[in-house]
């Protein structure tokens, strides 16, 4: 099970924010700390995920990752206005949707999030949706 950990600047002594994250994948399996610089992207351009392509955005954020290399997703990331994401195994008895090879894995919208995003708002009310239907946490 994964762990995060995040303190706020109104609990640090220097008032920075803390974020930290374990990846409990198999021990056998690479990752890789990937750097993707601000980039800017031809209209109507496609990205190529694990399984689908979806539309690429004009301008994408200057991002650090750190990712299994064999997936296009990230398990977290931070971006250059701060926003920070981690992915979390979801444990639970209730029931919920398996992905498809047909959708965009979870994992993959870890990685989707602060390429594309300034701040967080956009998928809080995303995944306040979706949490709704599929049951997942949310973390705000």
């Amino acid at each position: 099970m994964c762990d995060t950990l995040v303190a706020l600047g109104n609990s640090t002594k220097n008032s920075k924010v803390i974020f930290a994250k374990n990846s409990d994948r198999n021990p056998d399996e690479p990752a890789e700390i990937l750097h993707i610089p601000r980039t800017k992207h031809s209209a109507g351009s496609e990205v190529e995920t694990t399984y689908i392509s979806i539309p690429q955005v004009r301008e994408t954020a200057e991002v650090l990752l750190c990712k299994p290399i064999w997936i296009w997703g990230a398990e977290m990331g931070a971006n250059e206005f701060g926003v920070t994401i981690g992915n979390e195994a979801v444990f639970t008895k209730e029931e919920y949707l398996e992905a498809r090879e047909a959708e965009l894995r979870w994992i993959e919208r870890i990685k989707n999030m602060p390429i594309k995003k300034k701040t967080g708002i956009f998928y809080k009310k995303k995944w306040e949706k979706l949490s709704k239907r599929n049951r997942l946490p949310l973390l705000d």
